[in-house]
């Protein structure tokens, strides 16, 4: 499992705790144990590095209803046939992916965010087909977000797919928006799991 990671803006306000995390174990990756129903209760948020051995050295934070290699779905709305299953992952583990047939659509919980949080990445797979799979967020002050689309790295098998971008809100501080993932009309079924949003695209 990758470490946790605390960028240098973060390390002054966990400093009284440095000698407890050097001794303690590394926390298991959880998203938000509940959703969060106002910017006010919005904190930083817990950063990782899940995706080093890819070259990826950036910092992200795990959206509500996943772990580290396993996609809970806890607080998140499913349609068209989009479901959880559970299959080998990249690194021959097993867990649950969020599995994503032609036409469905899949919402996370809130999720807190601010202008500092322009992309994300997560495993990507298709099972068949190639569809054109989208994603955009619906922020709570100003709406939905423009598509983006995010291409597989690979026809068949698990893939780290490019950063794609939430496009900010322009709104300064703490606001709450929500994730959505949709597949395209061809016939096709897409696989995602260790979907992470990248707060700061430090590299």
């Amino acid at each position: 499992m990758p470490y946790v990671i605390r960028p240098p803006r973060l390390r002054t306000a966990v400093a009284a705790c440095a000698a407890a995390l050097l001794v303690g174990a590394v926390p298991a990756q959880a998203g938000n144990a509940k959703e969060i129903t106002s910017p006010s209760k919005c904190v930083e948020p817990t950063l990782y590095q899940p995706f080093t051995s890819f070259g990826d050295s950036n910092w992200y934070a795990l959206p509500a209803g996943e772990e580290y290699n396993n996609f809970t779905g806890k607080g998140w709305v499913l349609s068209g046939g989009a479901q959880f299953v559970q299959t080998k992952l990249y690194d021959g583990t097993t867990g649950y992916v969020l599995d994503m047939p032609a036409r469905s659509t899949a919402t996370s919980p809130n999720f807190c965010l601010n202008p500092e949080y322009p992309t994300a990445r997560a495993m990507l797979a298709y099972v068949f087909g190639q569809s054109n799979l989208s994603f955009y967020v619906t922020y709570e002050s100003s709406g939905k977000t423009p598509s983006s689309a995010i291409p597989a790295t690979t026809w068949y098998g698990w893939g780290l797919s490019p950063s794609f971008s939430l496009y900010p809100s322009s709104t300064p501080g703490w606001q709450l928006g929500k994730f959505t993932f949709v597949a395209g009309s061809k016939s096709s079924d897409a696989r995602i799991y260790n979907f992470y949003v990248d707060p700061y695209v430090r590299r």
